[in-house]
């Protein structure tokens, strides 16, 4: 009997179920992270908000996703990474109104031109240190939290790895020097090259994937 031949087929859906908050669970989430906010001493990267209006949050920076990201897994959710834009996922919920903020820190071994960024730049070194012993390339932190640091002096947080923790060389990384955000803009290009990372505006959206398979508890 011929054997059959077997054909390896790479499917173009997502297989990560994306969500952006919307009513009563964007007004419930916006609620527990401006709970959370009043726990750190620096805050001036929080212009996050909620319309009752449209029923949406709105306004999300870098610093400000990373704290979604440790409140949203007491819902069994996680912030999205740039990595679950593979097949266009993140792009379809944005619909190219607004921009996404990943929660993946681009960082090289090149000290910071911005000096506030020098803190957060040492830290994610050390993380690098510890995965790659003497760093010399670029590289992402992915799946963190951003928690109070009263010794921090530019954001007041520090990292705190999440469930889906992890680092990973990249040198196709758009960064010189220090740490960067690593964002979705209008026109669907994720982009790493901008070092303030308490930057934000109307358009920044929490883009969320569920981190367990139980019932979500919104």
């Amino acid at each position: 009997m011929k054997e059959q031949n077997t054909l390896e087929l790479e499917s173009n859906k997502s297989k990560i179920e994306l969500y952006l908050p919307h009513g009563n669970s964007a007004e419930i989430l916006f609620d527990a992270y401006k709970e959370q906010v009043k726990k750190y001493h620096i805050r001036d990267w929080d212009e996050v908000s909620y319309n009752p209006r449209t029923k949406q949050i709105l306004g999300a920076s870098h610093i400000s996703q990373g704290v979604f990201n440790y409140v949203a897994k007491d819902f069994g959710l996680e912030v999205a990474l740039n990595e679950d834009n593979k097949f266009g996922g993140v792009s379809d919920l944005i619909q190219k109104k607004y921009y996404a903020e990943f929660n993946s820190l681009c960082v090289s071994p090149k000290k910071p031109l911005y000096e506030r960024n020098n803190g957060l730049w040492k830290k994610a070194m050390e993380i690098g240190e510890e995965k790659f012993g003497n760093v010399k390339n670029k590289f992402r932190i992915n799946g963190f939290y951003y928690m109070p640091d009263e010794n921090e002096k530019g954001y007041g947080v520090k990292i705190v790895p999440a469930k889906n923790f992890r680092v990973v060389e990249d040198e196709s990384i758009q960064l010189e020097n220090g740490v960067s955000r690593f964002y979705l803009i209008l026109v669907s290009i994720l982009d790493s090259r901008f070092d303030d990372l308490a930057f934000s505006n109307v358009g920044g959206r929490v883009v969320l994937k569920e981190s367990r398979s139980d019932t979500l508890k919104i």
